[in-house]
């Protein structure tokens, strides 16, 4: 899972930054949080993030603007907006928003919109959640190159090089990844769309 923090208060950063990291580490969810400290030091980057918790207040470029450059250069992760500005939600939604996050946060709030955003993910179907053993991780679907299954075990061969094994049914996993690979063997599903 790839999180970025933008806001130019550091102190809610590293706050922030340690929700996520506490969140993450209790699901057992591989997860990296990279920190900006401007919408644009943020939209200066490559934006290859799955989820941007985002300030609405910030010098120069405002967390509006920032969205609105991240939509334009075709960022199509989540957005969460984190902001002292209660009156600002409904114009959070023109930049197709996952939620709207007022400060001081709430423990109770942030937990529920994260547990939302892991639901989101799980059907969503653009993303992958692996459970082996006691973890999870998750995979996005445009990494996978191709499936590949041996008995009761499957193995998802990333586009890093790096294969995810677990035990599952290539049935379900066919069902979940919906029309985007082809099945060419009863052992094999390839990725369409590389």
């Amino acid at each position: 899972m790839r999180i970025a923090i933008c806001d130019d208060e550091k102190y809610f950063v590293d706050e922030l930054h340690t929700r996520i990291k506490d969140f993450f580490l209790n699901k057992r969810i591989d997860f990296k949080v990279t920190e900006y400290m401007s919408g644009k030091e943020l939209t200066e980057h490559a934006c290859d993030h799955d989820l941007i918790f985002l300030d609405v207040k910030m010098q120069k470029q405002d967390g509006f603007k920032t969205a609105e450059i991240l939509r334009k250069n075709g960022f199509s992760g989540h957005l969460i907006f984190v902001t002292i500005m209660k009156d600002d939600v409904y114009k959070a939604f023109e930049y197709e928003a996952f939620d709207y996050l007022v400060k001081p946060l709430s423990k109770t709030a942030f937990e529920h919109t994260m547990e939302r955003f892991l639901r989101t993910i799980k059907t969503g179907g653009k993303q992958l959640i692996i459970t082996n053993k006691n973890d999870q991780r998750i995979i996005n679907l445009s990494d996978v190159l191709y499936c590949e299954v041996i008995n009761r075990k499957i193995n998802l061969h990333l586009s890093d090089g790096n294969t995810v094994e677990y035990y599952g049914k290539i049935s379900e996993l066919e069902q979940k990844l919906g029309g985007g690979f082809f099945k060419s063997h009863r052992s094999y599903l390839a990725n369409l769309g590389l």
